[in-house]
């Protein structure tokens, strides 16, 4: 095919080169570009000689948003658009204009047949094709979703290829690099060690060394700075690259390992070792630490390749992170096992010391508890030389207890003995039927006297039951006695019949039942259902894990159903015959058919369950020793004087031996109620109110804890006196007592000296604490108690808690700080803690929380004085507070009261002197004028007087009658502002005529003072006012301003301010002193010492209240030796504001 360039495909009709360029306008950068180029030198040509079918397409191309490449002619010369532009990479911008085939010759190992294909008209859609192509200086790995089309030219032929492009690189990686990452979290999470890690790596599909060529994993050495192999990928151990141990500091840099990619090492690899499935080999690499949280150091360290033929971007980064991660998780996975497994093997080991220890202990109890209950048995049954009922009484407590220690021991060593596999069995031929019954009535006495019905049906089996009499003594009676302690009403029955070829036994009670979830756990050893309500709280918790092993040993199965709050069903069955059976422990003679011993001992212990079961009391008790009553807080002569009295005491325990004798060492000192588990105790502590309760921790219902927690909730028992009796010895049982609140905790077995001891001593530090407790709550002052250097409220009463607005027990005396509030009160706090020195505060002031999210302002009486110990330690604070806010309001006020009445008192004394001397003055110069008219009427004188000189005179007595007048007139104003009867007659005025009209009185005045006068006035004003009060208020601050401030300008004007007008007189005179300023508008109020102004001292003050009366106000503004600006500011009318 060949280029078309005949003269028919070059367009004639254009006036001008650019003239027939409209088809390049446009297209972005690249239209640019190829506007800008010489296509002369290239294949195509010059621009103008294009073909127009190349023109149509470049057009199509440079408009399209979407990557396109035009490859034109036989050359196969490249355009393309803006979108293209990034798939070029760095070959941009030459590859514009460039052979396809020179430009992208990387990729024609696989695009090359589509393309040639194209060139022969079939086009072609590829989609993700991968392809490495050299646009950055290496050759990179890419996939790419393209087509490559034919594009007819003018003459048919094709002229070019059309090839729409999108590259889908990162999908396509993200992919693969999910993919591996998912197939080594599924390798990882079978693994159980270290070293299955290391084999997981090397399974991972051939895939993921395309991303990850070589991956290397070491753990790190412990006790040295060293790592060592433990598996991988892409490498065998013992290379240059790969070695089995290596320092931290190579090949590879273990030490600094982090985020940076770093270079392989350079020693050479092997011959035939080329790790990646590239020719060349990588030359960068990750070294990430596997650092699990938790520990100090790295567990290991991850080695994984770089790709050749990918540059280390954020997306490869990420993956790399993932790897981390996904290995650092197995990691952690591993070690969780290999812990666990250690623990499960300690505890294994822990487990069988146990059973040897409970083994070798359980037989040496047996030789001193045969000595005790040999002799005991032996005297009560004398009856040659019978025991006093005394010693017969406590003899028959011993004997009981002892017969239940045996029970307890046989216990321990049957299953010591079942787990060391040393029991052996005597079975033989047996009537169960007969011996079943025969344990079962060992209950009957018990089972009645609890009110319970009890059945018993033990049905002929038809043939005898090969049995250890000895084991199925234990089975039967461990279960009823089961049935008995957990059933509180209904009954019990017992069943033996025949099932087919084999016996079942089935005990059925309607007591409290076993909860669901506590059914699979019902058989294991020492496990105990502690929410079960029952007669007693006592027992091992071994009794059914004993009883299911005894029937295993018979061939046999133990199973139960239960419905909590209906009751349980225990069914055991044994195969008849004896071929199931060891044959070596197999007996033909028959075995006894009736109880042993054991039955005793279980019946003895029922009747002890028994809430009416006889408590035994000793006859005799030891004496009591008996402290000094004052010496409950300290020395002789000091402390509290403790009234005398029975103190009542309250004993909780489900044990009625141990109730009896407890009760009968105390009852010969106190008063004493014992009951038999936490919840009667708390309703006795209500009811009866004791001085101190006595109570065990393992109780039926409500433990001693429970029982403590409750009591301490109520506020009617929290402060009852509490000792805790346990059989929990060691210093952490008695720290979990006194930290849950008991005021004392007695360990079992305590002698009868040291419980009176311990009694004594609570019941009287229990009634000093009440009766400082009750002082101190009650105390008409606000009080606390502080404790520590962070100052913690530990005791507060009513009053202080009050006072503090909010919750403050149990916190730090800086969180009573509130926001915004001063900190007087905490700087004297830590200053007395700090120091011991107390302080006594009288009025200071605090900020407290007003209630309504505000703080309000108070005033206290403190007292803060240091709380020592025995050495003179600071422990704390003792605070005593006293708000004194309204006192001494009460008395500022009554001091303000006498004040004001003392300056009334003065103001009238000088209003007096000064209304004297204002009124004299004038009355003097009426008559002295007076006197002098009428001498010179007088017919004596020889001359008449002149018209001239009688009118001087008589001018001159009106002036001191209009001044007397105005006198007057002003105590008139006073007299009706003060009754509420000051008139005003509005009318619609011209403030400018006022203001004229006031000035042309003050005209002769001003010449004689040398006053000039400056007017500012705004025309065109309405105001609304009394003209008459307003001429009297201009009046007299035009008269002040001439008086005050004599040669110099007087000022008036006025102006309009939005909707009110300002009217204003200033003088240049000395100025009002500041400290008469807020005093200026007062009655009898002058400016000044009194001798030094005249006039009363009512103008400004009327002056005010009829500005007031016009719903206005007036202002002064003055500075020492800048004169004084007196302001009427008053509201215009609607239409003048208009």
């Amino acid at each position: 095919m060949t280029h078309p360039s005949t003269p028919k495909a070059i367009p004639t009709a254009e006036s001008s080169p650019e003239a027939g360029m409209d088809w390049l306008s446009g297209g972005g950068e690249m239209g640019r570009l190829i506007r800008s180029m010489d296509w002369s030198k290239t294949p195509l040509g010059p621009v103008e000689t294009w073909p127009q079918s190349l023109r149509t397409t470049v057009s199509l191309c440079l408009s399209s948003t979407f990557p396109i490449l035009i490859a034109w002619g036989p050359e196969r010369v490249q355009l393309y658009n803006d979108s293209y532009r990034p798939i070029c990479g760095a070959k941009h911008p030459e590859s514009m204009g460039q052979r396809f085939r020179d430009c992208w010759a990387t990729a024609l190992p696989v695009v090359g047949g589509v393309f040639e294909k194209a060139g022969t008209g079939i086009g072609s859609y590829i989609e993700n094709q991968r392809m490495f192509l050299d646009r950055y200086g290496y050759l990179e790995e890419a996939f790419m979703t393209f087509s490559f089309s034919p594009i007819r030219d003018e003459s048919g032929g094709v002229g070019g290829l059309f090839h729409p492009i999108t590259e889908v690189t990162e999908k396509m990686l993200s992919a693969r690099r999910t993919q591996t990452l998912r197939e080594l979290s599924a390798l990882l999470g079978k693994v159980k060690t270290v070293e299955d890690i290391g084999a997981a790596l090397s399974q991972l599909q051939p895939d993921a060394a395309l991303d990850v060529p070589f991956l290397l994993f070491y753990r790190r050495d412990e006790a040295a700075p060293r790592v060592r192999w433990v598996g991988g990928m892409g490498l065998p151990p013992g290379t240059a690259w790969s070695p089995e141990e290596a320092g931290l500091d190579g090949p590879w840099p273990f030490a600094t390992a982090g985020a940076d990619t770093v270079s392989v090492p350079r020693e050479p690899l092997d011959a035939g070792t080329s790790p990646g499935p590239y020719e060349e080999p990588p030359a960068h690499a990750r070294v990430l630490p596997i650092h699990p949280a938790g520990m100090a150091e790295p567990f290991g360290y991850l080695v994984a390749g770089v790709s050749p033929r990918r540059a280390m971007d954020d997306a490869y980064r990420s993956f790399y992170e993932q790897l981390q991660a996904t290995l650092t998780n197995a990691v952690v996975s591993v070690r969780a096992y290999e812990a666990e497994a250690q623990r499960a093997e300690a505890l294994a080991a822990i487990d069988r010391a146990k059973t040897a220890f409970f083994s070798n202990v359980s037989h040496e109890f047996r030789t001193p508890l045969t000595l005790i209950l040999g002799p005991l048995e032996e005297s009560l049954a004398d009856t040659s030389a019978p025991l006093p009922p005394a010693q017969r009484a406590r003899q028959e407590l011993t004997h009981r207890n002892a017969l239940r220690l045996l029970k307890l021991v046989n216990s321990l060593l049957d299953f010591s003995r079942i787990e060391a596999g040393r029991v052996k069995a005597s079975f033989h031929p047996t009537d169960l039927a007969r011996l079943t019954g025969d344990l079962a009535s060992v209950f009957r006495a018990a089972m009645e006297k609890a009110g319970l019905q009890y059945t018993v049906d033990a049905r002929d089996l038809g043939e005898p039951v090969y049995v250890d009499r000895d084991m199925w003594e234990k089975v039967v009676l461990n279960l009823l006695s089961n049935a008995f302690k957990f059933t509180l009403h209904g009954g019990v029955t017992v069943r033996l019949e025949r099932a087919g070829t084999r016996a079942r036994l089935t005990v059925e009670d309607t007591g409290t039942g076993i909860p669901e979830a506590e059914l699979p756990r019902v058989f294991e050893r020492f496990h105990r259902v502690e929410s079960s309500r029952g007669r007693t709280h006592e027992g091992t918790g071994i009794g059914l894990a004993l009883i299911q092993e005894l029937v295993k040993l018979h061939g046999g199965t133990l199973g139960v159903r239960s419905t909590e709050g209906a009751g349980s069903t225990f069914f055991v069955e044994l195969p008849l015959g004896s071929a199931h059976l060891p044959a070596e422990q197999v007996q033909q003679e028959e075995g006894a058919a009736h109880a042993g011993k054991l039955g005793s001992a279980f019946s003895e212990e029922a009747l002890r369950w028994l809430p009416d079961a006889p408590e035994s009391v000793p006859l005799s008790v030891p004496e009591r020793v008996t402290p000094p009553r004052a010496n409950a807080l300290g020395e002789l002569g000091a402390g509290l004087a403790l009234p005398p009295g029975r103190g009542r005491i309250l004993v909780a325990d489900d044990n009625a031996d141990m109730r009896g004798y407890v009760s009968g060492l105390l009852a010969p000192h106190w008063d004493v109620r014992t009951v038999a588990d936490g919840e009667a105790a708390f309703q006795a502590g209500l009811e009866w109110k004791p001085d101190l309760i006595l109570s065990d921790v393992m109780m039926p219902r409500l433990d001693g804890f429970g029982l403590l927690k409750k009591l301490r909730a109520d506020v009617r028992t929290r402060g009852i006196p509490f000792i805790m009796l346990s059989a929990r010895a060691g210093e952490e049982a008695r720290i979990e007592g006194l930290q849950a609140g008991a005021d004392d905790y007695l360990v079992k077995p305590f002698s009868a000296r040291e419980l009176q001891a311990r009694v004594d001593s609570q019941l009287q530090l229990g009634r000093a604490r009440q009766q400082l407790s009750d002082f101190f709550m009650q105390a008409p002052t606000a009080m606390c108690v502080m404790t520590g250097p962070d100052l913690i409220f530990t005791v507060i009463n009513p009053l202080f808690a009050r006072l503090m607005g909010r919750d403050m027990l149990g916190k730090p005396a800086r969180e009573g700080q509130p926001e915004g509030g001063h900190g007087v009160f905490l700087k004297h706090l830590e200053r007395v803690y700090r120091t011991g020195e107390p302080f006594v505060g009288r009025e200071v002031p605090v900020r407290q929380p007003d209630g309504k999210g505000g703080l309000k302002e108070l005033l206290l009486d403190m007292d803060i004085h240091a709380q020592r110990d025995g050495e003179g330690h600071i422990l704390g604070l003792l605070v005593a507070v006293q708000e004194v806010s309204e006192r001494t309001r009460a008395r500022q006020q009554l001091e303000a009261l006498t004040h004001d009445l003392q300056h009334a008192l003065s103001a009238r004394d000088t209003f007096l002197g000064v209304a004297s001397h204002e009124l004299k003055t004038p009355v003097t110069a009426l008559m002295l004028h007076l006197e002098m008219t009428r001498r010179r009427l007088s017919p004596k004188r020889g001359e008449p007087p002149s018209a001239e000189k009688l009118t001087s005179a008589m001018e001159s007595a009106q002036r001191q009658v209009e001044r007397m007048s105005r006198l007057v007139d002003e105590l008139l104003d006073v007299s009706r502002i003060r009754a509420g009867k000051l008139d005003f007659h509005m009318e619609e005025d011209d403030p400018m005529e006022l203001v004229h009209e006031v000035l042309d009185t003050f005209h002769e005045q001003m010449e004689q003072a040398r006053c000039v006068l400056e007017l500012r006035a705004e025309r065109n004003l309405r105001v609304w006012w009394d003209r008459s009060r307003m001429q009297q208020v201009l009046t007299n601050l035009v008269s002040n301003a001439i008086k005050y401030a004599p040669g110099t300008p007087v000022r008036v004007g006025f102006t309009r301010r939005g909707d009110r007008l300002l009217l204003y007189v200033s003088d240049g005179g000395p100025g009002i002193p500041p400290e008469h300023q807020a005093r200026v508008f007062e009655r009898f109020e002058r400016g000044g010492p009194p001798r030094s102004v005249h006039g009363l001292g009512l103008g400004l003050f009327i002056a005010s209240q009829i500005v007031q009366g016009h719903h206005g106000k007036l202002v002064l503004k003055s500075d020492a030796g800048q004169g004084a600006t007196f302001i009427i500011d008053l509201p215009l009318p609607p239409r003048a504001q208009a």
